[in-house]
Parts: C-alpha cells; structure tokens; sequence
C-alpha cells in the first residue's frame, strides 16, 4: 500500500506554517490522517486491499478497486467513517477543554477544523465522502459509470458554486482565498476522478471475465440493445456481481442476435467503447 501526499496539502499547510500558526499546521495535517485511517480501519474489517492512500486539505482518498466489484453497500460505510470519526474527535476536544486538558483556542481550532471536515465531507459531490455515498446509492440502480459521473459533476457543480460564494464575499469586502482555492482544487480532483474511474472500469470489466473463467459460474443479468448503439452504452448497464447477456435487435424490433459480455469487453478492449453492437453480430 501506497500513501501519497498530495501536492494541495503541501501548499495548505506551508500557508499556515508561513502565516506563523504552526499549532493549526500540525492540527489540520493531525486530523486528516486519523480521518483516512478511519476509512483504512472500516475498508480493512471488509478485507479490501487498498492500493493507495492520498492526503488531501479536507480528507484523503483511499484507492480500492475491488470496491467496484462488490456490493456498493461498503463503499458507503467505508466513506461515512471519515466523518463520523470528526465528529467524535470534536466531541472528544469539546471534553478536553471542559476539563481544562487543553486551553479555549486550542480548543475550539481543534473543535472547528474537526466539523468543518466531517461536514464539508459529506457533501454529495466526488471526491468528497458524500460523493462516494452518492455513488454507492445511485450504482445499483444507474451502474457504476453513470454514478461516477453525477456524483463528479456534482462536484464540479460545488466548486462553481464556492467560486460564486467566494465572489459575493470578496464584493462584501471579506477575502477568504480558501474558499477559492478549494474550489478549483475540487474542480479538477473531480475531473481526475472521472477520468481514472474509466481505467478502473475497464479493469474491473477484464478481471470479472477472469472470474467468469475461473468460477464456470456467476449471476446473470439480461439487456436489450439496438444493433446501432456502441457498446459504452451498454457497458453503463453493467451492474456488479452478474454476468451480462444483451438481446441485439434492428429498429424494426426483430431480434438479430444475442451476445455475450465476454464478447463485449473483448472488442471494447480491442477496438474501443465507440463501436457498434452489430459489429459483434
């Protein structure tokens, strides 16, 4: 497993080490580890593997991309750890400072950097937690590709809207430049997020014929699709843990053909998502 820094927390915590509030520093850098491992702790009890931990300003990101071949169920859980261990960590400094372990400004820095991210998090907007939970609920019913990409243009919707916000406050003569850059930095994370999605995609796609292979069995799912449609239509179809038979018929609704999913990712792979069903015919 991989932990890897992003260059965004970098440049988060040198703004407040060179602001001379090196306490906040370690504080933000504090809780936002505890934050992942929260995820680590909850993905490890599913016997995830995770293949890379990222470190960004509001959380982290744990790669795991046996999440797309299992029940979306976990994925949620596994994002709602992050926050909920925030909040129990506010609560827990709320406590110190009632029993004067620690002083008022401490306190309530701690307290407040700890709501701020668990409920900043659980917006509905990839990369952020509530996109992931977002994803989780919307998969079962829309495919794993379809839920990435609403829950990434809502995110691309939130950091619009924390521009505009940023804006409205700059003309009321109050500058907040965090709230500007978070913005763009969701912005493109939500971006990249959408585009390593599709290489986990096809990934998951190849491995599940693998397991097909392997296994001689697994659960079936029947589609039906006009001979005109390219195939990343149907891949957005796909649904985890089945198997994929489509029903291939022309506009006039006889039926041409059936095939297979194993004869669809062998000509996604080798053709690409842009063809045509009826080339496998």
């Amino acid at each position: 497993m991989k932990i890897r820094i992003h260059w965004s927390l970098v440049a988060f915590l040198l703004f407040y080490g060179l602001m001379g509030m090196l306490f906040e520093m370690l504080v933000i850098f504090f809780i936002v580890v505890l934050h992942e491992a929260a995820h680590l702790i909850i993905a490890k009890g599913y016997n995830f593997t995770i293949d890379e931990i990222v470190l960004y300003p509001f959380g982290g990101k744990a790669v795991i991309e046996e999440l797309i071949e299992s029940d979306p169920g976990p994925e949620e859980k596994i994002a709602l750890a992050g926050p909920f261990f925030n909040i129990l960590l506010a609560l827990l400094g709320l406590i110190a400072y009632q029993n004067q372990l620690i002083d008022y400004s401490h306190a309530e820095f701690f307290v407040r950097a700890n709501f701020i991210l668990a409920f900043f998090n659980l917006l509905p907007a990839l990369p952020l937690d509530g996109g992931r939970i977002l994803r989780a609920r919307l998969a079962n019913k829309i495919g794993f590709r379809e839920a990435t990409h609403k829950a990434c243009l809502m995110g691309k919707i939130l950091s619009i809207k924390m521009c505009v916000f940023g804006l409205l406050a700059l003309y009321w003569q109050f500058l907040n430049l965090t709230i500007f850059f978070v913005a763009i930095f969701l912005f493109f994370a939500a971006l990249n997020e959408e585009k390593r999605s599709l290489y986990v995609y096809y990934n998951y796609l190849t491995k599940k014929k693998r397991k097909l292979q392997n296994f001689g069995a697994v659960n079936c799912q029947e589609l039906l699709a006009f001979e005109d449609v390219e195939i990343k239509h149907i891949t957005k179809l796909f649904r985890p843990n089945k198997y994929h038979l489509v029903t291939v018929m022309d506009r006039n609704w006889y039926v041409r053909g059936r095939v297979g999913e194993k004869e669809i990712l062998d000509i996604l792979l080798s053709r690409g998502a842009n063809t045509k069903i009826s080339k496998l015919l």
